[in-house]
C-alpha cells in the first residue's frame, strides 16, 4: 500500500495480492485476519534550515502501490504455494516463511522492560517418537473402514456444523420430530480431554523470549523421506481448556484427511498439540 497524506486531502492505494486474489476467487469473499504496517517505502528527510521539521511529501512523486514475493509469506521463486504438495521440501519453506517476513520490515513496538530479551528460544529444536511394535501392528492392520467419518469424529464434535442439533418449537422446547443422533458425544469436559491425552507418549518444548503475549502462527508439514516432497497437515483447533494445575492450555489435533470407501472424509490424528 502507498500513498499521500496531506491536511486536505488524504490518499491511500492499496492492491491485494496473487494470494489474496486466488482467495477471493476460491471463496468468494475477503476476510483480513491481522493487519501489519510497515516503512520500508517511506522516505524520511529533514528541512536542512531546522533539522527538527520533515520535509514536504506533496512535492514528491509517489510510487504506485505493488506486490512483491515477499508479500506472500509462503511463496517460493516468485511461484505461490498453493498445491497441497510441493517439490520443496518443509525445511525449505520454513526458510523461505523467515526470510519474507524479515524482508517485510513490519513496524512494531518492543516494551523497554523486554528490550534484549526478544530472541524467540526453543529448549529443544526436535523431538522423536519410537512406536511400540503394537503401534506398528495397528497401523499396518488398520484400515479406513474402521475410522468415524468427520461427522461422526470427536475431535470435530465442539464444532456447531457437527453438533447434534435437531430442530425444537422456540416455545416449549420440545422435538419437532424423532431425529436419530448419527454423531459422537462432544468432549464436553477438561477430564474427558485429559482422558484421551493420558497414556500417549508425549515431549515438552519450553519457550522462551520473545514479545509477550505471543501471538504465534503454526504451519505444520509433512516431508515424504521417498520423494522429498512436502505437504500440508490439517490442524484442528479444540480450544482452551484448564487442566488439573489450573494452567489454561490450547489444544490442536494434528492429522491427514483421507476419504474411506463411501466417499467421506476420514480424519487421522497423527499428533496432539498443547500450548500453556
Amino acid at each position: 500500500m502507498s500513498g499521500i497524506l496531506d491536511p486536505k486531502t488524504r490518499i491511500l492505494d492499496f492492491i491485494i495480492t496473487a494470494q489474496g486474489k486466488k482467495a477471493l476467487a476460491d471463496k468468494g469473499e475477503f476476510v483480513p485476519s491481522f493487519v501489519s504496517f510497515a516503512d520500508d517505502k517511506v522516505y524520511y528527510a529533514k528541512l536542512s534550515k531546522t533539522g527538527s521539521v520533515a520535509d514536504d511529501a506533496s512535492v514528491r512523486l509517489s510510487v504506485q502501490a505493488n506486490s512483491f514475493d515477499k508479500d506472500s509469506l509462503f511463496s517460493m521463486s516468485g511461484s505461490l504455494l498453493f498445491e497441497e504438495k510441493s517439490q520443496f521440501t518443509a525445511t525449505a519453506r520454513s526458510q523461505t516463511l523467515l526470510s519474507n517476513l524479515q524482508n517485510l520490515r513490519i513496524l512494531q513496538s518492543i516494551p523497554s522492560y523486554q528490550v534484549g530479551e526478544t530472541e524467540f528460544k526453543l529448549s529443544q529444536t526436535s523431538v522423536e517418537f519410537v512406536p511400540e511394535q503394537e503401534d506398528v501392528d495397528i497401523a499396518v492392520t488398520e484400515d479406513l473402514s474402521n475410522l468415524s467419518a468427520t461427522f461422526q469424529d470427536k475431535h470435530f464434535q465442539h464444532i456447531d456444523n457437527y453438533k447434534y442439533l435437531p430442530p425444537v418449537n422456540s416455545i416449549s422446547g420440545d422435538l419437532l420430530g424423532d431425529y436419530p443422533k448419527l454423531n459422537t458425544d462432544e468432549i464436553l469436559t477438561n477430564a474427558a480431554l485429559q482422558k484421551l491425552l493420558e497414556f500417549k507418549k508425549s515431549h515438552s518444548i519450553d519457550i522462551t523470549g520473545g514479545t509477550v503475549p505471543r501471538n504465534m502462527l503454526l504451519r505444520i508439514f509433512e516431508q515424504d523421506e521417498l520423494t522429498n516432497k512436502s505437504s500440508l497437515l490439517e490442524i484442528i483447533d479444540y480450544g482452551s481448556y484448564t487442566g488439573i494445575d489450573n494452567k489454561q492450555s490450547r489444544v490442536f489435533f494434528v492429522g491427514k484427511v483421507f476419504e474411506d470407501q463411501l466417499g467421506l472424509p476420514v480424519f487421522v490424528n497423527i499428533f496432539t498439540m498443547v500450548f500453556s
